[in-house]
């Protein structure tokens, strides 16, 4: 359609966000999407993430939240996440002021304590800003499994 081509003509595409575990030198991969972790002694488990603007243009002032499953819940703050009144206790919200195009965060680390006997936990991760598409509302999920895993 000529339309919506011609619309098009001047902005830039909008920025797309990928939430991904924190990649280690044994797996440089993109997105890192599961994970197998060991529970320390006191039943507590890190799940380092980070998040990096996949595609499109620069995404500024994002709004981005992350919901761990019900089988834990947050040993400690998380560094940058904030609660604000009302919000569920198995959810934060995080404000990224900027991230460039093909850029990532630094490690997020997520302390999670294990309240139910653990197979495994999901992470969801969802944003969204004025210049972000709006595939950033739809979950993106990260997969937590018990075990032991050297690489990881």
């Amino acid at each position: 359609n000529i339309t919506s081509s011609v619309g098009k003509i001047g902005k830039p595409d909008p920025a797309k966000l990928q939430v991904s575990f924190w990649q280690t030198t044994q797996d440089l991969s993109f997105p890192i999407l599961k994970k197998t972790v060991a529970p320390d002694a006191d039943g507590t488990i890190t799940a380092e993430i980070t998040v990096k603007n996949v595609f499109g243009s620069s995404a500024n002032t994002v709004d981005a939240w992350i919901l761990i499953g019900d089988a834990c819940h947050f040993a400690s703050e998380p560094a940058g996440f904030d609660r604000p009144p009302g919000m569920e206790e198995t959810e934060r919200h995080l404000l990224i002021q900027n991230i460039n195009p093909q850029v990532s965060l630094g490690k997020l680390a997520l302390r999670l304590k294990i309240d139910k006997p653990f197979a495994g936990t999901e992470i969801q991760f969802w944003y969204s800003c004025q210049s972000c598409s709006p595939d950033g509302l739809k979950p993106q999920k990260l997969t937590l499994k018990e075990g032991y895993n050297p690489f990881n």
